[in-house]
This record gives C-alpha cells, sequence and structure tokens, in this order.
C-alpha cells in the first residue's frame, strides 16, 4: 500500500510529541549504540528483518549487545519508523474516531 508522504508527515509531528520511554521493537528502524570512547554502533532492524529475523530474533541480538558492551555504552538512541508506527495505530485511531460521530 502506497502511503501519502503528507499522511506520514502528520504521524511523525504526533510521534516527535510523545514520550518514548517504552517503545515495541516493531516500530524502531534503527537502534544506536554510543559509547564512552565516542565510538558509535548502528543496529538496522530493517535489514535484520529483510534478512527473516522476528521480533524474539532481534531482541536476542539487542540484549547480548548490551551485555557485551555495557559499561561501555554511554547513550542508546532508537529510532523510530514512523510508518510502522502509523500503521499500527492508525486503524484504532479511526475507530476511536468512528465512535466520535453522531
Amino acid at each position: 500500500m502506497r502511503l501519502a508522504d503528507d499522511w506520514l508527515a502528520s504521524w511523525e509531528i504526533i510521534v516527535d510529541q510523545v514520550d518514548k520511554d517504552h517503545v515495541p521493537i516493531e516500530c524502531v528502524s534503527k537502534i544506536v549504540f554510543r559509547f564512552v570512547d565516542r565510538r558509535q554502533k548502528t543496529v538496522n532492524l530493517q535489514r535484520l528483518r529483510q534478512q527473516g529475523l522476528d521480533s524474539d530474533d532481534i531482541h536476542v541480538i539487542i540484549d547480548k549487545m548490551i551485555q557485551t558492551f555495557g559499561d561501555d555504552i554511554a547513550n542508546i538512541e532508537f529510532v523510530l519508523d514512523i510508518k510502522a508506527v502509523a500503521e499500527m495505530l492508525q486503524p484504532e485511531t479511526d475507530k476511536l474516531l468512528r465512535s466520535f460521530k453522531l
């Protein structure tokens, strides 16, 4: 399904305003590990999914990285997949909005 660019832009504005303490792994496109020595490592979750890994496999990979690098990690950044977020939330949003129509 081809999504309109303005539709995705609208979702990007919405997502940017949300506190992202807990994000489903299905809605993350990349994870960037920043280390105390200023190096960084990016794990491209979209590519892992294209290679056939599921969410459980990806959780294992990320957990191993955190265990392996532990105290050397200064920061972890989750880059959201706006399209995945929108596709997950839009049907529920549509239902909610329909319920408000008189």
